[in-house]
Formats: structure tokens, sequence, C-alpha cells
């Protein structure tokens, strides 16, 4: 295969593109064009292949962030890359595209999430839990999942609804633990944290189960 002239001016300008992607610093990127929302500390590598020490948006934190891009999906309009992370405690890693309109898609998304990390996201104080998440894919759109093809598995479940007015609170507990299966219940020691929070600062706590309804207070 020949390149005909007109097309060398093309590809030279292509391989200077590609290159400069490759190359071009993942810090300077960052304080040029990342939104302010966006903090990204311990920054190393390119935007085409790099890492953060930490992240943080939106009331989420992420350690550890990596990334490559997978330029050839830009034939398909879409920015893509390969992304892994680490939140608190777990560990979090998927494909990721982003196309026209700032729609995302997610593709084979595997980890395993603490809740309590979108307590604040999701304001809902008092979210504990362990979730497992393994998705085919996962659409996004205006911020929201759209659609969704995989599996999400919560063990020890508990929130809190609280009426503000009132200054009680309802900690709502997982029901789903036994004796044999002792994993799929909660943390006595993570629910007895959130009660003594409460308590301390002067709120009348209560706690039910999905199950039987009833309430009861921890001893």
């Amino acid at each position: 295969m020949t390149v005909g002239r007109k097309s060398l001016p093309l590809v030279g300008l292509l391989t200077f593109v590609a290159a400069f992607v490759a190359l071009f610093p993942a810090r300077v990127a960052y304080n040029w064009f990342a939104p302010p929302a966006v903090q990204l500390s311990g920054l190393e590598g390119s935007i085409w292949s790099g890492s953060a020490a930490e992240m943080s948006a939106a009331g989420l934190y992420l350690r550890d962030l990596k990334w490559r891009l997978r330029p050839l999906r830009l034939l398909t309009g879409k920015l893509a890359a390969s992304v892994e992370a680490s939140p608190s405690s777990g560990f979090v890693q998927a494909d990721i595209a982003v196309g026209p309109g700032g729609s995302i898609a997610l593709s084979d998304v595997n980890g395993s999430l603490p809740l309590s990390d979108f307590a604040s996201l999701a304001r809902m104080p008092g979210l504990a839990g362990e979730a497992s998440v393994r998705f085919e894919e996962l659409r996004i759109r205006d911020g929201l999942p759209v659609a969704a093809t995989g599996t999400l598995a919560v063990a020890g479940l508990f929130f809190c609804l609280s009426a503000a007015a009132a200054d009680r609170v309802l900690l709502v507990v997982s029901s789903a633990g036994t004796a044999e299966d002792p994993e799929s219940g909660y943390e006595f020691d993570e629910l007895t944290q959130a009660w003594w929070t409460f308590v301390d600062n002067g709120y009348d706590v209560e706690i039910a189960s999905p199950a039987s309804g009833k309430k009861s207070r921890p001893g």
C-alpha cells in the first residue's frame, strides 16, 4: 500500500496530533481544562496514559486513579478510556466512553464499593454497607443511570431517615442475615457507631428492619 503525495500532509498531521496527545502532560491538561469541582493530586504521566494519587468530585473520593485512552474509539465520535481506581476501601475498574452531549457509557464495570462513600452524593446520612458491582453495560445521561445490564449485590445495608423538626432518626438495617449466612446482614459495630453519633447529638434514634418492621435499640 502506497500513500499519495496529497495524503502525506494529512498523515503528518494525524501523526503530530497522536504524538501530542501521547506526550501532553496530565498535570498541564488538568490545570487548563479541569472544572473546579474536580480535584486531583499526585498527577503523573500524560493524558494518553497517566495516574493520580487522589481524586475528589461531587462528594466522591477515589485514590490510586489510573487511566489509558482508547484512541480507536475516536473513530466512533467518542472519547474512551480504561479506568481503575480505589475508593476508601475496595476497588473499581471500567471502560468509559463519553459521547456527544455528555452521554456516558460504561462497560466491563467491576468493583467493590463502600456505600458510605456515596452518602453525601445520595443525600442519605448514615448510609452504610458494601456494594459489589458487575455490569456489562451502564449508560448515564444527565447524571442519572438510564440503562444497565449486570448485577448489583449489597451487603450490610442500612441508612437513616431523619425528621429534623422532631429531632428523630430511623435507622433501617438489613434483615437478610442468618446464623448460616451472617455476611448478608449488617455489621453491628457500624450500626452502633451511627446510633451513638446521633444520640450524642441529641437525636431520638429508632431501629427497624424490612422483614419485621419492629424497632429495637442496641444494648
